[in-house]
């Protein structure tokens, strides 16, 4: 993305994850413009959706395991059918910085 790193104090993204390859690019990204208290919002259409025939798609473990593996901490999912709602993620914030 072309912005300045750690600039951000929220990213949102709203139902395109499932329509990405490069997960792992995105997640990098988002870490990189967030400040180092910032936050994510994420919708996604569950797994198992007969509303999205998609490759890419993601239950509510799957999330979890994603926003840890790039260090996001105090997730809160909500489940509003056919939806997950990551209504809060914050990224990691190493003690002493």
């Amino acid at each position: 993305m072309p912005f300045r790193s750690e600039v951000f104090n929220i990213a949102t993204c709203s139902g395109t994850l499932s329509e990405v390859i490069d997960v792992e690019m995105v997640f990098n990204e988002m870490n990189r413009v967030l400040k180092h208290d910032g936050r994510i919002a994420l919708m996604i259409i569950k797994a198992r959706s007969r509303l999205h025939p998609k490759l890419f798609i993601y239950d509510a473990r799957d999330l979890v395991r994603l926003f840890s593996r790039y260090k996001f901490k105090k997730l809160k999912i909500i489940e509003i059918k056919p939806f997950y709602i990551v209504a809060k993620g914050e990224k990691y914030r190493p003690i002493g910085i």
